[in-house]
């Protein structure tokens, strides 16, 4: 399992090397046809020896491995999706049944070498998209080949998308072979695996005693062999370069069909713009995805930033749309048959992502040439997008909040501002608090919304908290480091996602200390701190008090309280918790005496006193309810209650 990288690198190299001495002998005459059109022979696994289905579940079972597995059709435009829940346990049960521990082995096996098989074969595909879009860029604008060249890169990146997708499909039947051991293991050696120390970086097999136990961490080993792999290859910019994918996101003759394709789907003609739509998003997707993933020193450009923002105020505009007839019209069934809204919606979510990765990205770069802050030009191009003749921050912030909340959407307003607070949170105070009370509203009026598997949002820690972490680094103090480790605890709160409601969590968490930090930035944080944080305990101990008052426990329910923020349960209240101690103890930390911005006969004091006195609400809540809280808070509590003091020592002697 340790070589699969090594190989992957070496083959790459090797094809590499080959087509670019190739093309320098050629120049412009170099035929890229021969390489973009050869196929690649993969093995196929010996299934028929493997499995005798008898009932329809394991037949259906069959049937796809056969098709994912026998035959490696790479010419679709697009593909079909399989209901997950269905296949998931069609596959547990056939794995249960017809699968011994000798067959196990054999299987296992199998699949590594197709796993290695199809990794090499993205590493060949990639040398030759590398060496075709170089050969692309050589040619003159005037050449006619260029637009024929340009198409045939496209498909072969659509190919290396789908090679990826059948090592997903690997690490799925993995995932279903894994819980049908286990089914049909002894509870015994069930605890023996729990308690085993993960797989080594480097992926050594040591025997075991017991086969299961091998068996076992065979699987692990080869799952997570699958997941460097895909970080190895995707994540890197020596495979495919950024400005190979940027170039193929913001091709003008693709976002000009999708957009004529739009306008058919909306229009009721969905015979041929529901299969031209699908296979353009999925396309997008895919592409998104690994944008995101790969790393790269070459910055990206702000014309790429504009078009990336462009196209998501386009994508947010025509799901708003979709999402209106699907629910008032009766193609409402029609869409639902032929057409997957949530992809548009993940391929919204994704655009949002990368035009707040690309901010932060151009910004950084920028920031080292020391050149003019980015945020005006793209607020420029951000107006032209909204159709709106506005050209102040006030303006255009109003109608960016106008179409977030037509959306209706809890994801599209989380994504949305987030990439707000990149553009207005150095513009003046009131539009500052325009935003900020954009989000507490938002926040109120959405309630849980639909999560389903879709990814919520950036993995990373909302931009307005990473700024307060920028401010302390760049200021002398003699707390420093208990700056830093309190800003780190807030950042992980915000990226712990291990409980079922992990999803709902993550946005929950993110959309405060996204809140708190824009409140941090306002010059009358004195008065919002008091008036938002204050209110949030106050909800939070309402919903504690209803919850012992009815006797209930701990995600019983999933529905708000009355008169309470909406995103507020007694399923996600815990962390809620959370996320509002650590944002008291770090306002404490961070926060400094100073005069109210207006002209109020307020303490200096006011700041440190209110986040003193959210503390000890909290702490309260905790101790008078402390049965309705998960018992892993209590560890929260101890940690947040010895940094509190920590803080106020260094205060007092400060």
């Amino acid at each position: 399992f340790d070589r699969f990288a090594p190989i992957a690198h070496w083959v790459f190299g090797l094809v590499e090397t080959y087509l670019k001495m190739g093309r320098a002998r050629t120049s412009t005459n170099w035929q890229e046809g021969v390489w973009l059109n050869a196929t690649i022979e993969f093995p196929k696994l010996d299934l028929g020896r493997l499995f005798t289905p008898e009932t329809r579940q394991k037949r259906s079972a069959v049937s796809w491995l056969q098709d994912e597995f026998l035959t490696f059709d790479f010419s679709k435009d697009c593909e079909a999706s399989e209901d997950a829940d269905d296949l998931r346990s069609n596959l547990v049960e056939l794995f249960c049944t017809d699968m011994s521990l000798t067959k196990s082995q054999n299987f296992i096996a199998s699949l590594s070498q197709l796993s290695v098989a199809l990794y090499i074969g993205i590493a060949v595909s990639a040398a030759v998209v590398k060496n075709a879009f170089a050969h692309y860029k050589s040619l003159r604008e005037e050449d006619q080949r260029r637009n024929a060249i340009f198409d045939r890169i496209g498909s072969h990146l659509r190919k290396i998308y789908r090679i990826k997708e059948k090592c997903k499909s690997i690490d799925s039947v993995l995932a279903c072979l894994d819980s049908a051991l286990r089914k049909k293991t002894k509870p015994q050696t069930q605890a023996q695996l729990k308690n085993r120390a993960p797989p080594s970086e480097t992926f050594e097999l040591v025997p075991a005693n017991d086969s299961s136990e091998f068996i076992f961490s065979q699987v692990t080993q080869l799952k997570a062999v699958l997941v460097a792999m895909e970080a190895e290859i995707f994540g890197s910019r020596k495979f495919i370069p950024r400005y190979v994918l940027w170039e193929y996101l913001n091709d003008q003759s693709q976002n000009v069909s999708l957009k004529e394709n739009f306008n058919s789907l909306l229009s009721g003609q969905t015979s041929d713009a529901t299969n031209a739509v699908s296979c353009t998003v999925q396309f997008r997707n895919r592409l998104l995805g690994h944008l995101l993933m790969s790393s790269g020193h070459e910055p990206e450009s702000e014309s790429q930033l504009s078009e990336c923002i462009r196209s998501t105020i386009m994508m947010i505009g025509v799901l708003r749309d979709l999402k209106n007839i699907t629910a008032a019209s009766s193609l409402g069934s029609i869409y639902e048959d032929n057409f997957s809204v949530s992809s548009l919606q993940n391929l919204t979510l994704q655009y949002l992502n990368l035009s707040s990765t690309t901010f932060a990205r151009v910004q950084k770069a920028r920031f080292r040439a020391t050149s003019p802050p980015v945020s005006d030009p793209v607020l420029r191009s951000f107006s032209q997008c909204l159709n709106k003749k506005e050209r102040d921050s006030a303006g255009i912030l109003q109608s960016a909040i106008e179409i977030t909340r037509a959306s209706g959407d809890l994801q599209i307003a989380n994504g949305m501002l987030e990439l707000l607070s990149y553009l207005f949170i150095d513009k003046n105070s009131d539009t500052l608090e325009t935003l900020i009370a954009a989000s507490l509203d938002m926040w109120n009026s959405y309630g849980h919304g639909t999560l389903g598997g879709i990814e919520c949002g950036p993995r990373y820690s909302p931009f307005s908290i990473r700024k307060i972490d920028q401010t302390l680094q760049a200021t002398s103090s003699s707390f420093d480091s208990i700056n830093k480790v309190l800003t780190q605890t807030v950042l992980k709160n915000q990226e712990a996602r291990n409980s079922k409601l992990g999803q709902s969590l993550a946005i929950q968490r993110t959309w405060l200390l996204r809140h708190f930090g824009l409140i941090y930035h306002s010059k009358a944080r004195a008065k919002l701190f008091e008036k938002h944080m204050f209110r949030f305990s106050s909800e939070l101990l309402t919903l504690v008090q209803n919850l012992s008052i009815r006797g209930g426990k701990t995600g019983q329910s999933n529905s708000p309280t009355k008169k309470s923020s909406s995103c507020l349960s007694t399923s996600t209240f815990p962390g809620f918790f959370e996320a509002l101690l650590h944002i008291s103890v770090t306002s404490f930390s961070i926060f400094q005496p100073e005069l109210p911005a207006d002209s109020e006969a307020k303490s200096p004091y006011a700041l440190l006193i209110d986040a003193t006195v959210l503390f000890r609400v909290l702490i309260i809540c905790y101790k008078d309810y402390m049965g309705h809280f998960p018992r892993k808070i209590a560890a929260v509590v101890f940690h947040a209650s010895r940094l509190m003091l920590e803080v106020l020592s260094v205060k007092l002697d400060a």
